[in-house]
């Protein structure tokens, strides 16, 4: 894997919309996260990364492939295998900048040391 940073932008929604501005909509909750040194991002430090920032497990994570239109471009990340997928068709177009989306979890909480940081770095 390259060297570089990978940002990731966590949609917390309430369904999948049929409409791509929903998914900016200031009622769904929304996290954002870095990993800073590049490994092999696996599918156990994925959903890691998303407890850090209050996911404990009942929403489904979905992601965006990059030049996919919403939501019928939504791929589900239910193991290992899609982690890897995931990290490979960004990295082959040289795109850094992921977008995750927890479908209807009800057992997720904001929370942050610090709200005006945007990141929480990894």
């Amino acid at each position: 894997m390259q060297d570089g940073v990978m940002n990731f932008k966590v949609h917390h929604v309430k369904e999948v919309y049929s409409k791509l501005w929903l998914y900016d909509d200031s009622r769904d909750q929304l996290i954002q996260f870095a990993v800073l040194k590049l490994q092999t991002i696996e599918f156990k430090f994925m959903l890691q990364c998303l407890h850090i920032h209050g996911f404990t497990g009942s929403a489904e994570l979905y992601y965006i492939p990059p030049f996919s239109k919403l939501p019928a471009g939504l791929v589900l990340i239910d193991g290992e295998e899609d982690v890897k997928k995931m990290v490979s068709v960004h990295l082959e177009l040289s795109i850094r900048n992921f977008h995750l989306y927890l479908v209807n979890g009800g057992d997720y909480i904001m929370h942050s040391d610090d709200d005006e940081a945007p990141y929480a770095y990894l």
